[in-house]
């Protein structure tokens, strides 16, 4: 138990890893390994993907142990790797996720017709319409501004609140307001043509 305290003296610690001491490595992983998954798991309620992501973050330090000179103390750069890897898996979600998405979004345009009277509740968007419908907003989506673009994605796509995404993105609540704010102006502008439909 001792030998341990002794180990983790974080400098020391670090060189000993880039040394490739295993034991310093294992007080790494034992110290901070359970605490992270749970850190993860405020962006990714799946436990089982929460700790692949964690063990690959052990893993790449491990494999590029000689080159590894983390920037202020352990502790900031796990946690901060950690959430990188969060947000990375919920971005290469969106692919898989578009079709949710685009269900979404155009659920949301249905409503605004019908607001707007110009469509009937007791309908539904012809195919044609609909297939135009979801190309258009997948269009719509993709020409956002990139960060808009991760902010309503982690939104309606991943369910995140508001305040989780300022907490990934390192912004403000406000800021996360206002570029949803503007996000869905703008798929409503351009997707204004279906506003102006003239209906049967």
């Amino acid at each position: 138990m001792n030998k341990s305290r002794d180990i983790f003296n974080e400098a020391e610690l670090i060189r000993r890893i880039r040394d490739g001491d295993k034991e310093a490595f294992s007080v790494l992983f034992r110290t901070y390994y359970s605490d992270l998954c749970v850190f993860v798991q405020r962006y990714i309620n799946l436990p089982a993907t929460c700790e692949n992501l964690i063990q690959d973050l052990f893993l790449n330090i491990w494999l590029q142990r000689s080159q590894w000179h983390p920037k202020g103390t352990a502790r900031s750069y796990l946690y901060k790797a950690a959430q990188n890897r969060a947000f990375d898996y919920l971005r290469h979600q969106k692919v898989e996720r578009i079709c949710l998405q685009h269900h979404k979004v155009e659920r949301e345009l249905e409503w605004e017709l019908y607001k707007s009277g110009q469509y009937h509740q007791d309908s539904h968007l012809d195919q044609s319409v609909d297939r135009k419908l979801l190309a258009d907003i997948q269009k719509a989506v993709n020409k956002l501004p990139e960060r808009m673009k991760l902010i309503f994605t982690l939104n309606r796509d991943e369910g995140l609140s508001y305040s989780e995404i300022a907490d990934v993105l390192e912004v403000s609540v406000k800021t996360v307001e206002a570029q949803m704010g503007r996000a869905l102006k703008s798929l409503r502008e351009q997707l204004s043509d279906f506003f102006h439909m003239k209906r049967p």
